[in-house]
């Protein structure tokens, strides 16, 4: 069973120094950061169905040391399915930095309109049954995703 995750994160109050005068054009800025996921876990009401739940962590580290941003996301529609919709986690200093995760399939193009620095990760998971007709999978290890302005 695979998953892709596209994690977004807009990050406020970032500032990039402006570079100081000189006699040619300095490069484009090109800021970037690097996460670290993990505890990824997915959950399907049926096998054969979309993703209904999901959660992960987000951990930073930053100038002022290491935060951690909870992210997870529990479908409250019928048919049971994460829809293309963005979702918050919780976490971090709220006015500094915001992440944002949405789910898609893999293999999928959802449109998503992101400002600041965004990623995209596709992780393989294992799954096991949970239930007659449902499934747990998870991804054990800690993945480092790279956020930043332009495409891929």
């Amino acid at each position: 069973m695979r998953f892709a995750i596209a994690a977004a994160a807009t990050l406020f109050g970032a500032a990039i120094a402006a570079p100081a005068p000189q006699a040619s054009p300095a490069p484009a800025p090109n800021p970037k950061e690097t996460v670290l996921l993990s505890k990824f876990k997915a959950f399907h009401q049926l096998v054969e169905g979309p993703v209904n739940e999901v959660s992960f962590v987000i951990s930073t580290h930053k100038e002022v040391g290491v935060a951690a941003y909870v992210c997870s996301a529990v479908s409250q529609q019928a048919p049971l399915a994460l829809k293309p919709t963005t979702f918050n986690c919780a976490g971090g200093v709220p006015e500094k930095d915001i992440y944002r995760f949405q789910v898609n399939e893999v293999d999928t193009a959802a449109n998503t309109l992101v400002y600041g620095l965004w990623g995209e990760i596709k992780l393989d998971t294992t799954c096991r049954p949970e239930g007659v007709r449902s499934e747990y999978c998870e991804h054990q290890d800690n993945v480092e995703v790279e956020l930043h302005t332009f495409g891929p």
